[in-house]
């Protein structure tokens, strides 16, 4: 059993990561893009983990597995801050 919101915290570290090697490439996306790809991400990353076996449950039913840590060094690439589009270009 995993809690949703250890599968949003992988899923979206794992997207971040998408999002960096994009950007390090200079790929751009707008900010309704990345948002509807961590969606869509997410929504991939739950039918992996139910087809491997995993149920995902509310967070009040299952403990959380994922520490969260705060001041990891970042990405020195210039490419881990907000990067999106200009939606108004």
């Amino acid at each position: 059993m995993i809690s949703e919101r250890d599968v949003r915290i992988a899923s979206a570290r794992q997207y971040m990561d998408i999002l960096s090697r994009a950007c390090r490439k200079g790929w751009r996306y707008s900010r309704a893009s990345i948002e509807h790809g961590f969606m869509r991400h997410l929504e991939e990353l739950k039918a992996v983990l139910a087809g491997e076996g995993y149920t995902i449950a509310p967070d009040k039913l299952a403990p959380s597995l994922v520490a969260i840590t705060r001041g990891l060094a970042g990405d020195r690439s210039g490419c881990s801050g907000a990067y999106w589009l200009d939606e108004e270009y």
